[in-house]
């Protein structure tokens, strides 16, 4: 590529690759010294510079935090799915719906069957084609970022690379490799299921209430003197903008963004009150998002939705879609908590 630019026009999506969660609100202002401009050494980019200081404040995490959201770099471009609106055929819904919910699971077994290794001469090049791809697709995601859309055309691969090994010749001992490989993957995808979240629902009205069911001890126990922090992912991606929400835990309110000074977070942080705790660790509570504010056509939230099998219960209440705005039926809101005060 010719320009000025010795990044070869890099640095754009490196810096992007960088945003809590591909939250490009996160970002802040872009670096004013583009492409077209910046003709210094290769690393003192004012674009990789940030793109550096945004994974310094990500590893400065609580361990909860970082750990998590690197898991859903390396996996949400692969096993999260873009949005796509299928209503303009009742039968291509149904069948688009079908495959949304099935996706995640195939692409698993794929994985699982890539990895599971048929030895022997013929099986070489498959075996060395499944070991460099997938670690190359979550090396791109945590370098360029977490895009479902940017995958997509490799997804194919993957699943051919499990079709081939899956159907080329009887082996009990692959099979078990497989298996186990699949049982650990549904297990860790069971425990922390965000990479498989879809983008976007979205809540596109004021006085919309989406309510997500926390099962019994889903929570920290409480314990004297320790805080512990909740994190939901719903934000706006005008953060300066009029669709405003609170977040309540049962009777208690956790959050009302119209008093959050800085709205251009991934999610929203609040700390959980010890009557939640010990009212989680009894039986289960449920959190509600309430829309106020002002909405329009440029003013909503957004929020990922976690599919089922993964995870559920979440509704929007007087309704029979979770996201009716964005065609997503059901599934759960993206939440976790932890031990701690950020």
């Amino acid at each position: 590529m010719g320009g000025p630019d010795p990044t070869r026009g890099l640095a754009d999506p490196v810096l992007f690759g960088s945003a809590e969660y591909d939250w490009a609100p996160s970002l802040g202002a872009w670096p004013r010294q583009n492409a077209r401009t910046f003709q210094g050494p290769l690393l003192s980019d004012p674009r990789l510079r940030q793109a550096a200081g945004n994974w310094r404040r990500t590893l400065a995490k609580p361990a909860a935090d970082w750990l998590r959201e690197l898991g859903w770099r390396a996996g949400h471009g692969l096993f999260g799915l873009e949005y796509y609106d299928a209503r303009w055929s009742p039968l291509y819904r149904r069948l688009h719906h079908g495959l949304r919910l099935a996706a995640s699971s195939i692409l698993l077994a794929s994985i699982a069957t890539a990895l599971a290794f048929r030895f022997g001469a013929a099986n070489r090049s498959a075996n060395a084609a499944a070991f460099l791809l997938l670690p190359t697709l979550i090396l791109h995601n945590l370098v360029f970022g977490s895009s479902p859309r940017l995958l997509l055309p490799f997804a194919a691969g993957v699943l051919l690379l499990g079709a081939r090994s899956a159907f080329s010749g009887r082996d009990a001992a692959f099979v078990r490799r497989a298996a186990v490989l699949f049982a650990g993957g549904a297990a860790l995808m069971t425990w922390s299921p965000a990479p498989a979240s879809w983008d976007w629902g979205q809540i596109e009205a004021t006085g919309v209430t989406l309510e997500q069911w926390i099962p019994r001890g889903a929570l920290p126990a409480p314990r004297r003197g320790v805080t512990v922090t909740l994190h939901v992912r719903v934000a706006s991606p005008v953060p300066d903008g009029g669709a405003h929400f609170s977040l309540s835990a049962d009777d208690h309110v956790l959050y009302r963004s119209a008093g959050d000074s800085d709205r251009t977070r991934a999610y929203i942080t609040a700390p959980l009150p010890a009557e939640v705790l010990e009212k989680n660790a009894r039986g289960p509570v449920t959190l509600r998002v309430t829309s106020t504010g002002i909405y329009g056509p440029d003013s909503y939230l957004l929020f990922p939705i976690v599919p089922p099998p993964w995870r559920a219960g979440a509704r929007r209440v007087e309704s029979r879609e979770l996201s009716p705005a964005t065609d997503v039926r059901s599934g759960a809101l993206d939440w976790w908590a932890h031990s701690g005060d950020r």
